[in-house]
């Protein structure tokens, strides 16, 4: 309990002393961007290069995780139990693809119905 209660007291300690440096980091100008060009000129930009840093991300992933499913089916071996435990992630899988590989489409229609509203 002692050990415990010690991590957290360490914890809290280092998040007292880092806190302080990234907000006078902060303040410092005349630095280039670190975030590689990620930071826009206003916040729709910034998103919209997250969303794409993301996709460079997601992809390999995704590509793993086909490999994955593929498996299932593979182990599965005609078992109809394995099958559907591998259809269902089959499924997922391809949700989840939808909605990774349809992010920046879905952005872009969030934008333009809140820039049509004249909310910015």
């Amino acid at each position: 309990m002692k050990i415990k209660k010690n991590k957290k007291i360490i914890y809290f300690l280092s998040l007292c002393l880092i806190i302080p440096f990234t907000i006078f980091a902060a303040d410092i100008k005349g630095i280039e961007d670190p975030t590689g060009g990620i930071l826009g000129d206003n916040i729709s930009e910034t998103i919209k290069n997250m969303i794409g840093g993301l996709l460079k991300l997601a992809i390999p992933f995704l590509v793993l995780a086909y490999v994955y499913v593929a498996f299932l089916f593979v182990k599965a071996q005609g078992a109809a139990e394995k099958l559907k435990e591998a259809k269902k992630a089959f499924v997922w899988l391809l949700v989840g693809t939808a909605i990774i590989v349809g992010a920046d489409v879905i952005f872009s229609v969030i934008k333009d119905t809140l820039s049509q509203a004249n909310i910015k």
